[in-house]
């Protein structure tokens, strides 16, 4: 909308001024300088652009939106005082935004407290490839002066200054794959080593496997928590899809879940999560999550949680059945979405006592996953719109 209406107060300003506008006057500097300042923030938006370094996004994004708003100030005539006046009523409105959001993060970051500021410990996650050691995954507790409420796939951004030279300078968003009814004193979060701040952090992963249990202590400033959360207590079939470290989206969301099933505070009847990864070692990162899960999935017997785990290659067969009561189930391949989710909605993978009435509750289908993946799923999606199936895209999705 903001490009809209400047590109239509430039057509109109340029027809008034018979098209020309030259660039000896001040002022048509200052104008040139807004204007690309807002399409370099318009570009920078993209998705594809911003996931190639998001703390240089973050930086650039600052700097451009101050150039924008000085622009715009010399821009606007000197005898134009209402032009002003807005202006610095928008300003004020955003030092009074910033001003909270300040307030706010000091206060959850314990300086008002006495209690100190937050903690963040770090585990590794570590595999052997020929003669290097791999990180699957960084693991990381932020321990909190002020207990927080999060909800499901909400995330947080965090600022961890010590762990590299250059470090105070990058916050970076992760999701809490932490859940509880009421508020945390601990978040946990699970992250793939990439770029900037994960990079730095997987430097300091062991060099060997008998010390991979080892953690190590930063200190940690957070805001957020950020992002919104999907309601999953009024769906009785629950289907999650993820790619990779897309998993981390849909952990919290079955934790909830199978509280509200445990509690009898919700409908849900079904939960399958439906993993698809690369190799064995990029699903070792997150398996003792999801054995949490299952133990936690016990009461009265329901066993309502269902994992399917797709592995590319090195499986060595085409499926493969872990645990007991046949909950948990490894193919080699690649998931067929169609299939999975059409037997989802057919309802029949929910007992119904016979003879009896019941009727057939709502579906929801969630998703943390590439963009080819999204994609085909809400292809397939979109066929069973009229059986009352939801689509969901979670806050946070893997770029591969």
């Amino acid at each position: 909308m903001t490009v809209s209406l400047l590109s239509f107060h430039m057509i109109v300003a340029l027809q008034t001024q018979g098209f020309t506008f030259p660039l000896r006057e001040v002022r048509n500097l200052f104008t040139l300088l807004a204007a690309i300042s807002l399409g370099l923030l318009v570009l920078l938006s993209l998705p594809s652009v911003r996931r190639l370094s998001y703390e240089i996004f973050l930086r650039a994004h600052q700097i451009f939106a101050g150039l924008f708003v000085y622009g715009t100030w010399q821009h606007l005539p000197s005898h134009s005082h209402a032009s002003e006046i807005y202006l610095l009523v928008a300003l004020g409105v955003c030092g009074l935004t910033l001003l909270s959001q300040s307030i706010v993060f000091l206060y959850r970051n314990g300086l008002f407290s006495g209690r100190g500021t937050p903690r963040a410990i770090v585990s590794f996650s570590v595999s052997k490839a020929e003669e290097d050691i791999v990180v699957n995954a960084v693991h990381v507790r932020v321990l909190l002066p002020q207990p927080v409420r999060v909800e499901a796939g909400q995330y947080i951004n965090l600022w961890m200054p010590s762990v590299s030279l250059c470090s105070w300078m990058q916050t970076h968003p992760f999701t809490v794959i932490s859940w509880s009814k009421g508020k945390q004193d601990t978040m946990e979060l699970l992250v793939k080593a990439r770029r900037g701040l994960t990079a730095d952090l997987a430097r300091y992963a062991p060099t060997d496997e008998q010390r991979e249990g080892s953690s190590i202590f930063f200190l940690a400033l957070i805001t957020g928590p950020h992002g919104v959360s999907e309601e999953v207590g009024h769906y009785e079939t629950i289907l999650l899809l993820a790619s990779g470290c897309g998993v981390a989206g849909a952990i919290p969301y079955l934790k909830k879940a199978i509280y509200g099933y445990n509690t009898c505070t919700s409908q849900i009847r079904r939960l399958h999560l439906v993993w698809q990864v690369e190799s064995i070692d990029e699903m070792s990162a997150a398996l003792t999550l999801l054995n949490r899960l299952l133990k936690d999935d016990i009461v009265d017997g329901g066993y309502i949680l269902h994992i399917s785990i797709y592995v590319r290659d090195g499986l060595g067969h085409k499926k493969f059945l872990l645990g007991d009561h046949e909950r948990v189930y490894l193919y080699q391949g690649l998931p067929d979405y169609q299939n999975i989710i059409s037997l989802e909605a057919s309802g029949n993978q929910i007992e119904r006592l016979p003879n009896m009435w019941d009727e057939e509750g709502r579906m929801l289908v969630m998703v943390s996953a590439t963009d080819e993946l999204r994609d085909c799923i809400r292809g397939v999606v979109r066929e069973y719109l009229h059986k009352g199936v939801k689509l969901s895209e979670l806050e946070y999705q893997p770029s591969d």
